[in-house]
This record gives structure tokens, sequence and C-alpha cells, in this order.
């Protein structure tokens, strides 16, 4: 019975006794509100984007572990940056088994959604948009797990992004095909892994998704050749017009 009694304890102990859903919605406070939820979320939370447009002037950080973000989707949720003074990106996650999912992030500052030395961390049925289209001051890049491991991205759209749209770095165990069902638009390239990608590698990471506009696939000294990639994304993703390549 004591052994039983101890198990009991310690499940109770690494579960979420008493989980909840923080609500925000977009209005005037949009910015406090939203941080504050992010600051005050315990594990197994889930703060919840209502529909709508919120206008934040600062970036948005979450340090708490098993924390969920979720809106009610990537046209209806938007966290827009167009008068982002602070922050170096859109989102920046910090934390271990999060998952973020069903809202869009526009025109931020600098990187879309990035996640740094954090563990079990989902990217699903987001849109990163720079609206203005493709400029050399928008963020770098639309979704960037650096430093990270247990990395799940799938339907992912982003648009715009100056250097890459979803480029992981340093990171390792990218689940599955990391961006299967994604779409990248008018980026200069997909970079994954570290320090260069090959062409299957680039092929295996888009699987069921698009690439297209001015897109150039690989980067400076990559394994394989602009041919074998273009023949690759051409098969296998489905559009793959490179204006010019970084190869």
């Amino acid at each position: 019975m004591r052994s039983f009694a101890l198990a009991l304890c310690a499940f109770a102990l690494a579960s979420p006794a008493y989980a909840k859903t923080i609500s925000v919605a977009p209005g005037a406070d949009a910015q406090e509100a939203l941080q504050l939820a992010l600051l005050d979320a315990q594990p197994g939370d889930v703060v919840e984007l209502a529909a709508g447009r919120f206008e934040l002037t600062d970036g948005l950080s979450l340090d708490v572990d098993g924390v969920t973000i979720k809106g009610a989707g990537p046209d209806i949720t938007v966290l827009s940056f167009d008068n982002q003074q602070g922050g170096a990106e859109g989102l920046l996650i910090t934390s271990d088994k999060v998952t973020v999912r069903d809202f869009a992030v526009e025109n931020s500052k600098g990187d879309g959604v990035k996640s740094k030395d954090a563990d079990q961390i989902s990217m699903i049925n987001l849109r990163v948009e720079w609206t203005g289209g493709p400029k050399a001051t928008n963020g770098a890049y639309g979704v960037y797990p650096v430093g990270s491991t247990n990395v799940l991205i799938d339907g992912v759209t982003v648009r715009g992004a100056s250097d890459a749209g979803v480029y992981v770095g340093q990171s390792k165990n990218i689940i599955g095909s990391t961006t299967k069902n994604c779409h990248i638009h008018f980026i200069k390239r997909i970079c994954v892994g570290s320090p260069r990608p090959s062409a299957r590698r680039i092929f295996s990471l888009t699987s069921g998704g698009t690439v297209s506009g001015t897109c150039a696939i690989g980067s400076p000294g990559a394994s394989s050749s602009s041919r074998n990639i273009t023949r690759l994304m051409k098969s296998s993703v489905g559009i793959a017009r490179t204006s010019r390549r970084i190869v």
C-alpha cells in the first residue's frame, strides 16, 4: 500500500494537476495581456488566442515548459508586428514540450517563430508572412529552431522571409518529414541542417509541400548540384522555379 501511495504521489507531481485554458482576445491591451498569459502559464496550460488581429509592439517570449499556444486558424488569428519596437523575433520559445499552432505571425522585425535550446517543440498549421513581399529588410527566417531537439514542423506556410523560409540550425531529431505539407513562397532558400543541406535532405523535408516564387534552393557549398536539387524539387514537391541558385 505504501509503495502504491508513493507511486501515485510521483505521478501527481509529474502531471499538471490543474491545467487550464487562458483565453486572450485582441484589443488595445493585447500586448500586455498576451505576454502576461505567457508568463503566468503553468505546465499543461493552453494559451488560447481568439479570432482577430493582435496589434503588438514588442516581441513575445515563452519560457514555461509544457504549454500550448493555440489560435483559431492561420488566416483567422493574426499576431501583427507592424509596429514592433522591441524584441529580435516575433515569438521566442526557450522552454520544452511546447506546441504552437493555428495562428499567423506577420511582419515581425526579425525571425517569425524561433525556438532556442528547446526540446520537444511542435509548430503546426502556422503562417509566417511579411505582407509587403520579399525585401532585404524583412526578418531572416520564418521558422527557426536553433539548438533544439525533437522538432516537428507541419503545415507551415512562409512568405517573404529575407533569407530562409525554414532554417533548422544546430538541432537534432527533426521528426519525420519535418516540413510535410508546408508551403514556402518567395524566399531565397530552404536551409536545413548544419553546416550544409543536401538535395536529398531538402527533398525529405519538403515532402507534400510546395516551393514557389524566386527561390534558390541550397546554400553556399551544398554537397549536391543545383541540377539535382531542382530535379528533386520538381519531381517530388511540385513547383520549384529557381531564377538563381546558391550552390
